[in-house]
């Protein structure tokens, strides 16, 4: 997101002298849009005045303008070992530098490409924002600069001493490798997590954290490597972000039944940003100039849903979705801080690298939320293990109900009921007692009836009936063949 947003917009030119006088003091840019100027033409542009000053220390630069001539005018005298910095790797795909003398003759002072990992003439600092010595090159007051790229840019102009040029420079690739390491440490964390838990979750959060370990930097001008296709291609495989960050907000926030309208918003969107686009790149229907615009807004819109999705959710009773929305939040936040920073209302060098720490941020904070849901499903697990628990026992004394009532009470009817039968089967009974013994049968065998209902409704108030109905049917047929069987015999 912070490269869809913030490369359209440049930083200008910094004075910083270890001996506080000015370097320069004027910066003035044009657009080459065919890229067809010759240096020659440029030199007699900005003598007539062709080139536009800035009032503001920005410059925006859009993926249309493919090739940017900036002009730097230079005091008479600068100081031992003085260099400029213009920018990083992927703000940069190819700059020349010339130096222009008083007769208005030049000479180029810089050759760079991208792709390679030296300069092909120049001498720079070797770091991959890049610094090129140049008080040792003219005593002209003017040097200009043709940047090319393929993407919108943002450029930082620096001109300081050795000194204070090496410690900008040192700063701007140690944050970016201990946002690497942290973002390996998490990875590998979260990676014996997911062995442990099998719970595949973690697949979507161990991809995004790969990616954006790699593209922030990458984006950031950081490259850890690189190949052309890598950049011919990025927006084709920049996709892999989108896709696994809306893997993970679907199966965190549970988005398919706890916000189904944001649900199908977001899929449509990733099919555009994820899809679409990719399509339309790698089979050559637009160029990456033709989709950038469009893509920087649709990326926006992507980002701002989620986070407003997350504080849907939220609202709605998922507590957990708090995490989320804070990893969002501090992401959304720092790219803020860097878009005041490139507008000058920051002024601090670190600002520039608060994306770094909002990412580390999100990282660390949806770590915490697949660790607050495992301890939430725990307790769930835990939950119904108690329920399952209670229930047996409760079946368990249900069952101990039934065996009272079969071993006692319904023994002693039985067992009167069989004592009655043998006397009637004894000779010469009369018929009084026939009569009496009759009686007794039928107060016996309602006590019966009464006890097997009690026995019914015990089982049916408990749902045996309804649970174990199957069981039941299979046991009924086979009281019932028994009982054809001991009829036929």
């Amino acid at each position: 997101m912070l490269f869809n947003i913030s490369t359209s917009i440049g930083k200008g030119i910094v004075i910083d002298s270890d001996e506080k006088q000015n370097i320069g003091h004027s910066v003035l840019t044009t657009v080459d849009t065919h890229g067809n100027y010759k240096v020659e033409d440029v030199i007699q542009m900005y003598r007539r005045n062709k080139f536009q000053e800035s009032n503001h220390p920005v410059f925006n630069f859009s993926a249309q303008d493919s090739v940017i001539w900036i002009g730097i005018e230079l005091e008479s005298k600068t100081f031992d070992h003085t260099y400029l910095s213009f920018g990083d790797y992927s703000n940069v795909w190819k700059a020349s530098g010339y130096i222009i003398d008083s007769l208005d003759n030049f000479h180029q002072f810089l050759e760079f490409d991208h792709l390679k990992s030296r300069p092909t003439i120049g001498k720079t600092l070797p770091y991959q924002t890049l610094a090129v010595r140049i008080d040792s090159l003219s005593t002209s007051p003017l040097i200009l600069l043709r940047i090319s790229s393929q993407s919108s840019r943002n450029y930082q102009y620096i001109i300081a001493g050795l000194a204070n040029m090496i410690d900008f420079l040192h700063t701007r690739e140690l944050l970016p490798v201990g946002f690497i390491v942290l973002m390996l440490c998490m990875f590998v964390y979260n990676s014996f997590l997911l062995i442990s838990t099998r719970d595949i979750i973690y697949i979507p959060y161990l991809i995004y954290v790969l990616y954006i370990g790699f593209a922030l930097p990458f984006h950031s001008g950081f490259v850890l490597f690189q190949n052309k296709w890598m950049w011919d291609y990025i927006m084709a495989w920049s996709s892999i972000g989108y896709w696994s960050a809306t893997a993970f907000a679907f199966l965190y926030l549970e988005m398919k039944k706890t916000a189904k309208w944001f649900y199908r918003l977001i899929t449509t969107l990733t099919l555009i940003i994820g899809l679409f686009y990719p399509f339309l790149l790698l089979t050559g229907l637009s160029a990456p100039s033709a989709l950038s615009d469009s893509l920087y807004t649709l990326s926006f819109l992507y980002n701002l849903i989620l986070l407003l999705a997350a504080i849907y959710v939220w609202t709605k009773g998922y507590f957990n979705a708090r995490f989320y929305v804070l990893g969002w939040f501090f992401v959304v936040s720092s790219m803020f801080v860097y878009i005041f920073w490139t507008n000058g209302l920051l002024t601090h060098q670190l600002s520039e690298f608060a994306v770094y720490g909002g990412f580390s941020f999100e990282a660390m904070l949806f770590a915490f939320a697949l660790g607050n849901r495992m301890n939430r499903l725990k307790k769930e697990k835990i939950a119904i293990q108690q329920e399952n628990t209670n229930l047996v026992i409760a079946q368990n004394k249900t069952l101990a109900k039934q065996a009272f009532m079969n071993s006692h009470l319904l023994r002693a009817p039985l067992t009167r009921l069989l004592g009655l039968i043998n006397l009637l089967k004894k000779e010469g009974i009369h018929y009084e007692e026939v009569n009496k013994i009759t009686d007794l049968l039928d107060k016996s065998a309602i006590e019966m009836d009464n006890i097997t209902k009690d026995i019914s409704s015990l089982l049916e108030e408990q749902g045996y009936f309804d649970q174990y109905q199957s069981e039941f049917n299979q046991i009924r047929q086979e009281i019932e063949k028994n009982s054809e069987t001991s009829n036929s015999k």
